[in-house]
């Protein structure tokens, strides 16, 4: 199972990580060597303060209307900043207290992102604040098992270049992957989405896994294109699938659900 694989994982590099021994750990302590390419591992830590791992120094920066008129802000000019994040990324039973950004957009015009070199791994961990991963860049391994997101997960437009694993997450609100790209299998069995799960227009070339998912609200899929490995077995959606337009290995998602489960 995928979830056997990344804790095999952990233990690996556990030994070669800096590690955050406090049980109470900023977050700008976080970014800050995380974003100087350090290699990180917290373990069982309550991280306190916006982790930012973006290049923006402020979340509600203001230019002014008269330094947005002269940049020419206001006649459909937009700038983006990727910050590229190259150190392994190891959290496990951690609580982020408030936000996690790897996504911010200021004054609508200005739009700063975080993408990831290298693995990145939250095993058990609780974000309370925003979960901010809005076009994020996974090069590595990606994994989120048993995570718990308490306001919106936003993962849209977000690149899974290797394994994502959402396996056992709780969504408490949104889950967006909507126009999200997956080149493996998208792993969400088990996890439940206690509103909508939005997965519009997303890519899963390999497939998605959601044996066993729960979603208390609507499962958006609509447009969305998946391969052969979907598998949706013990599937439970509440609020009914949107599944217009939905290609499963070639094939609408009615007849393949109906063939395969």
């Amino acid at each position: 199972m995928k979830s056997t694989t990344y804790l095999l994982l952990l233990l690996l590099i556990i030994s070669t990580i800096p590690v955050f021994s406090q049980s109470k750990v900023y977050g700008s302590n976080v970014a800050e060597r995380a974003k100087a390419g350090e290699d990180i591992i917290v373990e069982n830590a309550h991280i306190k303060g916006v982790v930012n791992l973006t290049n923006s120094d402020s979340e509600d920066r203001d230019e002014g209307w008269f330094a947005k008129f002269w940049s020419g802000k206001w006649w459909g000019s937009t700038n983006v900043d990727e910050k590229m994040i190259n150190g392994k990324l190891v959290f496990k039973n951690c609580t982020f207290e408030d936000d996690f950004i790897a996504y911010i957009n200021v004054d609508n015009n200005n739009t700063f992102t975080a993408s990831f070199k290298n693995s990145v791994t939250f095993i058990n961990c609780t974000f309370k604040g925003a979960a901010a991963f809005k076009y994020s860049k996974f090069q590595k391994d990606a994994s989120f098992l048993n995570s718990v997101f308490h306001r919106e997960a936003n993962f849209k437009y977000a690149k899974f270049d290797k394994e994502s694993e959402f396996t056992g997450c709780n969504f408490n609100g949104s889950g967006n992957f909507k126009y999200a790209k997956f080149d493996r299998i998208g792993y969400f069995q088990s996890a439940e989405f206690k509103r909508d799960a939005n997965f519009k227009y997303a890519k899963l070339y390999e497939g998605i896994d959601l044996r066993g998912t729960k979603v208390g609200s609507e499962l958006n899929i609509k447009y969305a294109k998946m391969g052969s490995e979907t598998q949706t077995a013990g599937l439970k959606v509440k609020g009914g699938i949107d599944a217009k337009y939905t290609k499963v290995d070639g094939k609408s998602w009615d007849t393949f659900t109906s063939r395969y489960n």
